[in-house]
């Protein structure tokens, strides 16, 4: 996937924008999950907006990868007819780590060999990556620093 390079927001007018954003797409973004913990999911709100946490227990990949999915649909008629189930709805994962965005990077290479997993890479053709920049490594158990993150 192509990299439309690096564009600088400013604070004050991050929320109008995720507000524009969420109109157009699902905006999955950090908030504060029911027992008050970050983590990322889809907005409802974009008061929901939480750009001071520090990392999800959850990678973002769970949203590309789901642990299951529908594959295909089938009807019997005159026949059997089989009809590929692609998930192509348009994400926009926002504020995400640059760990995580390397992470979806060499899953995107894994995909993309030997047998193309159409599936995932519908997924991710549909989905825009916009991470957050750490100054430095938000916890202990950070490894941007070795995956040049």
């Amino acid at each position: 996937m192509a990299s439309r390079g690096i564009l600088v927001i400013q604070r004050k007018t991050v929320q109008a924008w995720v507000a524009t954003l969420m109109a157009e797409a699902v905006v999955i973004g950090p908030r504060r999950g029911p027992a008050g913990d970050a983590e990322l999911s889809p907005l409802t709100a974009v008061e929901e907006l939480d750009l001071g946490y520090t990392h999800d227990l959850l990678p973002p990949t769970r949203y590309l990868l789901p642990p299951s999915e529908v594959l295909f649909r089938f009807q019997d008629g005159d026949g059997l007819t089989l009809t590929p189930d692609y998930d192509d709805r348009r994400r926009i994962f926002f504020g995400i780590r640059s760990c995580d965005v390397k992470g979806i990077r060499y899953q995107e290479q894994f995909f993309q060999r030997d047998f193309p997993d159409i599936y995932f890479l519908t997924r991710r053709a549909n989905a825009s990556l916009l991470s957050l920049a750490c100054s430095a490594p938000p916890l202990p158990t950070c490894f941007c620093t070795c995956c040049d993150g």
